[in-house]
């Protein structure tokens, strides 16, 4: 792993504090192994640092790896307790595919989302199903289940409006797109279940059968300044179909029509039919709770990555994006034509690492897209991003290109990222290669890697007095700007909040906070850093 910048050194000072009795300073910043496991590997982040790793396990030699866990990280990575493993016997049920979100910023309403897909196992007469977990903290329930006889189940992701419940929608949404076949009508199926009362109740539908759907992708975004959000769905089609291409299928929403107002599905083959696309595992992501977007447009900004093996068989990441001219029309949503989409290829298009496996996520902190991928021929873990606002310019962020060294990455599943918004860093899962089910891979976790590099100059922009503080806190921006901020335990519940302060203001901090050590996050529209707060 490439060495911490020395840019970020004060930043990391309070990260050498104990953290429930662990020396955080030795373990911050390695590539840190969880478990052993045979498919994929998940992670996904409350608003108060609180890191959840979905584990998804499949063996036909044991039944304990059968199944998924879920793990959850108090300490932001240092250590990782298994709270959920739900668990099938290998003979009567496989689990195909599953994923998670994670909406909440304190432990009083942190819930997790977790969508599993389960197929017939080897008896073949068992019935497989589609299902939605809630877990709360202290139990998981089935919210929504689908039975499924004799029909074969593809790929699953699951998507929330909102980082935060209630804070873009009351309730919030929550919804999932997944894949599999559907023997009534001897096609494969997308289906796209949502609800838009957080997830007191849920409603289905399928959108679109064809031959060979495959990978699917979900995302749910919307802005402040727009007051709209959108669903959108990307898929794999053709895919193993010899002879044929690959392609991609995408289909968008507005969030607040979701029962009416879908694009008809385009496939980027048809649209570009000269180009003879070979594209497969698509990976989608909206803006999410930004002030920004891109300028022009009354659209929120949408990325979609896609692996593309057309150019001599090599293997390049494809981004997909709109021009400023897309306009969702709720009365007429029509998808967009060639020249309301923007391809680029961001690493070349005959690439001689040979990136694979996509995967992306929006930081709305500083309004960057960040993507994860791997690549064929070196077999590393890599992430860069692009600013909303340079999206056009196509001026891609190559600070952010970290390296994992575990060394033997796979070719599949992707590796995996979120953003920790209250330290303002990129976190990663990922496994090994995956060798068989007696010798299965093994999932690692990062969480070393900054989303941003803040100079030093800015963070001197804001300053807080006095540090100890007693019964009060004073905060005060050098060019009277406006800011806000948090305060965290070092348990991560949300201590107290501010948003849109201008200038300076003072605080009496309240009775919740006794003597000791919390994290107080800071944010301007130019900058974003957590540093510690200690109170006597």
């Amino acid at each position: 792993m490439r060495s911490i910048p020395i840019y970020i050194s004060v930043i990391l000072v309070f990260l050498s504090l104990s953290l429930k009795g662990l020396e955080a300073s030795s373990d911050w910043g390695t590539n840190k192994y969880i478990d052993n496991l045979s498919e994929k590997c998940v992670v996904s982040v409350a608003e108060n640092g609180w890191i959840y790793l979905l584990h998804h396990y499949n063996s036909s030699f044991t039944t304990d790896e059968n199944g998924w866990k879920l793990y959850l990280s108090e300490d932001g990575g240092l250590n990782f307790e298994e709270k959920v493993h739900i668990q099938y016997s290998v003979f009567n049920i496989e689990v195909v595919s599953t994923d998670m979100i994670v909406a909440g910023n304190d432990p009083a309403n942190i819930k997790v989302y977790i969508a599993e897909l389960t197929d017939a196992g080897e008896s073949g007469w068992e019935t497989g199903a589609f299902r939605i977990y809630e877990y709360d903290g202290n139990s998981t329930k089935v919210l929504h289940e689908i039975q499924r006889e004799y029909d074969s189940s593809y790929s699953v992701s699951i998507a929330c409006d909102s980082r935060v419940p209630a804070t873009v929608s009351t309730p919030y949404t929550i919804a999932a797109a997944w894949s599999g076949y559907g023997g009534d009508v001897m096609e494969d199926q997308l289906h796209y279940v949502f609800s838009t009362d957080g997830g007191e109740s849920f409603t289905e539908e399928i959108l679109y059968s064809s031959s060979r759907i495959r990978s699917t992708d979900i995302a749910l975004g919307s802005t402040s300044a727009l007051t709209k959000g959108y669903f959108s769905i990307a898929f794999e089609v053709n895919s193993d179909a010899t002879g044929e291409y690959y392609d991609i299928g995408f289909m968008m929403n507005d969030i607040n029509n979701n029962d009416t107002y879908w694009t008809d599905p385009f496939i980027l083959g048809e649209i570009y039919p000269l180009v003879q696309p070979n594209l497969s595992l698509p990976s989608v992501s909206l803006m999410q709770d930004a002030i920004d977007q891109l300028e022009g447009s009354d659209f929120v900004p949408l990325v979609l990555f896609v692996e593309d093996i057309s150019h001599s068989n090599n293997h390049d990441l494809l981004m997909i994006s709109f021009s400023p001219d897309y306009s969702f029309n709720i009365d007429q949503a029509t998808y967009p034509d060639s020249t309301e989409l923007v391809l680029s290829y961001p690493f070349g298009s005959v690439s001689v690492k040979q990136e694979i496996n996509p995967c992306l996520v929006y930081d709305p902190q500083e309004n960057n897209f960040l993507v994860t991928y791997s690549t064929k021929l070196f077999k590393e873990l890599i992430y860069a991003g692009i600013n909303v606002n340079e999206m056009e310019l196509n001026e891609w962020w190559s600070d952010g290109s970290f390296r994992s060294n575990t060394g033997n990455l796979p070719e599949n599943p992707k590796p995996h990222i979120d953003i920790d918004l209250s330290r303002g860093k990129a976190v990663f899962s990922w496994r090994d290669e995956y060798v068989n089910p007696i010798s299965p891979s093994k999932s690692y976790f990062d969480t070393e890697w900054w989303a941003v590099d803040i100079p030093e100059e800015k963070r001197n922009e804001l300053s807080i007095y006095p540090n100890p503080a007693v019964d009060h806190l004073n905060m005060e921006h050098t060019d009277n700007a406006e800011f806000s901020y948090r305060i965290y335990s070092m348990q991560g519940k949300l201590m107290t909040e501010e948003k849109a302060i201008k200038g300076k203001t003072s605080i009496q901090l309240t009775k919740e906070m006794v003597s000791g050590v919390y994290i107080i996050q800071l944010i301007t529209k130019s900058t974003n850093y957590t540093t510690k707060l200690v109170v006597k």
